[in-house]
């Protein structure tokens, strides 16, 4: 049926078309269109994603021997490239899990390095990034999902960022959101493991 379809519009002559048919032009220009974005859209999500964890921790394995002093320099140089080019290939394919375990490694990283001049502002603009990644992730979350080991590793990583990094357009609210909506995924937070803990 597909194949059909695509070479009935492959068969249309569009030089017979003529000036009263502009309007007709025009909406089949807009159907196509509109087609070929829900094509992408379906495209990405059939094909797996990637990265994962194991690319994330390998890219920053080739700069994880640095002798950082500024957040500048670790964060806009070395973690931000990973959390822009490899988290968002996991959001866009509807991955969310893949992508929440992706994060883990990249605040453990920063984590690791609290204390660095931050002149620049560098430290708390990366949490901000890190935390709409976060959100992201999250809200793909199909609302049956548990993944208990991996909500507490990323809650716990969460917790070991320090406040002094939560100026970034109210990350540290943002955070507290997220971190919430993480924890109703919890098997011990589900109605299930409710009702066998009262029985």
């Amino acid at each position: 049926q597909q194949s059909a379809m695509c070479q009935t519009i492959n068969k249309v002559d569009v030089s017979t078309l003529k000036l009263a048919d502009v309007d007709v032009m025009k909406e089949l220009r807009d159907a196509a269109r509109t087609m070929a974005d829900r094509l992408d859209d379906a495209i990405v999500k059939l094909t797996p994603c990637k990265y994962n964890r194991e690319t994330v921790n390998d890219a920053i394995d080739n700069f994880r021997h640095y002798n950082f002093r500024k957040f500048h320099g670790l964060c806009d140089h070395n973690l931000v490239p990973i959390l822009d080019q490899q988290v968002p290939e996991a959001i866009r394919a509807e991955q969310g899990e893949v992508a929440l375990d992706m994060l883990v490694p990249l605040i453990d990283f920063f984590n690791m390095h609290e204390g660095l001049d931050d002149s620049f502002g560098s430290g708390s603009e990366y949490v901000g990034h890190w935390t709409e990644k976060l959100q992201e992730a999250a809200e793909l979350l199909h609302p049956d999902w548990s993944n208990d080991d991996l909500i507490k590793e990323v809650l716990q990583s969460v917790q070991n960022i320090s406040e002094d990094y939560f100026g970034y357009g109210g990350s540290g609210e943002n955070l507290e959101k997220v971190c919430d909506k993480l924890e109703t995924f919890l098997s011990t937070d589900k109605p299930e493991a409710k009702r066998q803990k009262q029985h």
